[in-house]
């Protein structure tokens, strides 16, 4: 059921909302001829990005895509989301992701089949078909259009300024920033009049989808987890200029349920697992974000239909709808998913259908802290007024930094993680006053033991044998040199390498609960980020026998000083080195390729075949052109020629067994 906030608070958050699309993508400049109607569109969930932040706008468009985005702005998801699981087209899987928009496409004359009586889902759609379908979809018949098809639907679409300015042929497939342009300007263009004195009507007031409807979009919805207020950044959602934040809390431990409906909240009062939104109206005129704290725990004792098309799940005997962004990897039959009579907790929406679910979880990590550095200072408080006073500098659990006050010299605890407890100066009478008035920070140590060799197993949230839990707190720790602050992060469960992990790579844990689950851990450069592959592209010495190595490292210039020549090094050669802090401290070793050739198999996005062997890349993986010279220049997997003979082709990976690193190509 949908929640609303009060009339006064609307006609505040009108008062003060921002206007501006929130959501840009990291490939769109904003001076785009298509950047006003990628924003409008993109509101509207016609289209999105590719997950990573990109759009992709010179990405051809597929027929199957196309579908999906003219049954979105027609207003047909539901009618798509009830069409599912059925075909007419031998092409076309039942229960495809597209099958419902292509059935409800086709059953509302949007689009039609090819001659050969299939789909061709995957093939690109082209700038013919894209005008005819727009076209049509404004209420014009081939009795309206003069002349023999394309040329007749491209020239109306011409006449009708759905085109302006794209300047395509008939057969050429259609980019996605020419769809962003069409259908948005499809959207304001007046529909075939059945008679002489009917009214103009756009197309977006016939399908309902009109641009004036207040707070009607809500955006993907974001679960908080490890959420750092200073960011201003929470999945999709950004939080920048400071938009108004309202909470809706359905407590169901009470009975009757406690409704606490727009509230008015501060970003630093998000919490974990509150499921938010950023709402708008259709024009993305005005925004507020909403915070959705309605959760329900109880066993599941039923998964409908079935486990392997779920769309409902039943907790207690009472039957929640799955959301449109659920992972329903979680309760199908996907290994490692949730089962009949577990017990969890369900993430409901604005809309009270299920968001996430996970295990319950009792134990409470909130106050451990990684110690990040520490430091000594002269107090300029009233009580201690010009005494010298030790600080910490804590990575905490929320993902923020923060320096406190301690007692004693903490100088042995940093690079360790620690229990910590605020003191407040006891004369404040709340909260709010006493995080103002906070004194300083007591720190406890906590019990380091030897942690040998484990296995992670991801899908069953394992670790040997020990379960891991929901909110589990995963501090990866780089580097710790003398003098400077650490180089460490926040992670999440799903970021943890899978497989075997080597002893020591996990520096510490914490178990709780009558499970013994680990709550807390603590890496130890898990994705060995300490170490980088470089390239040597130059040496130099001087009179004193001092050598200065220039070394290409992800991409960047590195110089690094050594008085004894480091031994059988030249220029080309790929060194591994030991970072921190920006800088190479030295050296390590000249290592051995794990992978050998003089062409390349296949690559794309995620793997390079070398040999017949394939090898994923890593997210930070860089390719390098090596030349005559040991000159190297950083290359794109586009630059990267298959089945072409090279000089050389060296693949090494991050870590025995591991991913992709660097591939350098050595030009002949």
């Amino acid at each position: 059921m949908k929640k609303y906030i009060s009339l006064a608070l609307i006609a505040a958050i009108l008062c003060i909302a921002t206007g501006a699309y929130a959501g840009g993508f990291t490939d769109v400049p904003g001076n785009a001829v298509y950047a006003d109607a990628l924003e409008r569109l993109s509101s509207l969930g016609i289209v999105s990005g590719d997950g990573s932040g990109q759009f992709r706008p010179d990405e051809i468009i597929t027929r199957e895509q196309f579908a999906k985005g003219m049954v979105i702005a027609s207003g047909l998801e539901t009618v798509a989301d009830s069409m599912k699981g059925s075909t007419i087209f031998p092409d076309v899987e039942l229960n495809g992701w597209s099958s419902g928009y292509i059935n409800a496409a086709l059953n509302k004359g949007l689009i039609s089949g090819m001659p050969d009586g299939k789909f061709h889902p995957g093939e690109s759609i082209t700038f013919a078909q894209a005008c005819t379908v727009l076209v049509r979809a404004l209420g014009y018949t081939d009795d309206d259009v003069q002349g023999l098809w394309p040329k007749n639907y491209v020239g109306k679409a011409a006449e009708l300024g759905l085109t302006a300015g794209i300047n395509l042929g008939a057969n050429d497939g259609l980019p996605r920033w020419a769809f962003v342009l069409m259908v948005d300007r499809l959207l304001d263009t007046n529909v075939k009049k059945a008679s002489a004195g009917d009214a103009d009507q756009t197309y977006a007031a016939k399908v309902g989808m009109t641009r004036d409807n207040i707070y009607s979009v809500y955006s993907k919805p974001e679960v908080v987890k490890n959420f750092n207020p200073a960011t201003k950044k929470l999945g999709s959602i950004d939080l920048s200029g400071n938009p108004p934040i309202v909470r809706n809390t359905i407590d169901k431990s009470t009975s009757p349920q406690t409704n606490n409906i727009g509230e008015s909240i501060k970003i630093s009062q998000i919490k974990d697992y509150d499921v938010v939104y950023q709402v708008s109206d259709a024009a993305n005129k005005n925004r507020y974000i909403l915070v959705v704290d309605n959760k329900v725990t109880g066993n599941i004792t039923g998964i409908l239909p079935n486990k392997f098309s779920p769309t409902t799940i039943q907790i207690d005997g009472t039957d929640y709808e799955l959301g449109k962004y659920f992972d329903l990897n979680k309760i199908n039959s996907t290994a490692g998913s949730f089962k009949i009579n577990e017990n969890v907790t369900i993430l409901l929406g604005y809309d009270g259908k299920v968001v996430d679910i996970y295990y319950p979880d009792s134990s409470d990590n909130t106050n451990f802290a990684f110690v990040v550095n520490w430091g000594t200072t002269t107090s300029t408080d009233l009580s201690d007024y010009g005494k010298r006073v030790y600080t910490v500098k804590l990575l905490l659990t929320s993902g923020a930094t923060q320096t406190f006050k301690v007692d004693s010299d903490p100088w042995d605890k940093k690079g360790k993680v620690v229990k910590y407890q605020k003191v407040y100066d006891p004369n404040t009478s709340t909260q709010e006053t006493s995080e103002n008035q906070l004194q300083k920070v007591v720190l406890e140590d906590v019990p380091y033991m030897n942690i040998g060799e484990v296995t992670v197993d991801k899908d069953d949230r394992q670790i040997n044998s020990t379960d891991v839990t929901e909110n589990v707190k995963i501090f990866n720790l780089i580097s710790n040199d003398q003098g400077k602050d650490c180089d460490v992060s926040l992670i999440d469960w799903s970021d943890m390498p899978t497989g075997n992990l080597e002893e020591g790579k996990i520096a510490f844990w914490n178990r709780t609960g009558p499970f013994s689950d680990i709550n807390v851990l603590v890496l130890n450069d898990a994705f060995y980020d300490h170490y980088r592959f470089g390239v040597v592209e130059k040496i130099a010495n001087d009179r004193n026998s001092r050598y200065e190595y220039t070394l290409m490292i992800d991409g960047n210039e590195y110089l690094y000083t050594t008085y004894p020549q480091i031994k059988d090094t030249k220029a080309g050669d790929v060194v591994k080195v030991e970072m921190a802090n920006n800088s190479v401290n030295k050296i390590v070793e000249i290592p051995n390729a794990d992978a050998k050739g003089v062409a390349v198999g296949a690559i794309d996005e995620k793997r390079i075949m070398v040999n017949g062997n394939v090898y994923r890349f890593r997210d930070d993986v860089k390719i390098y052109f090596k030349y005559y010279n040991g000159v190297c220049a950083e290359k794109g997997i586009n630059d990267v020629k298959t089945n072409w003979v090279y000089g050389q082709v060296d693949v090494y990976l991050d870590r025995p067994g591991g991913k992709a690193e660097l591939v350098v190509i050595s030009i002949q």
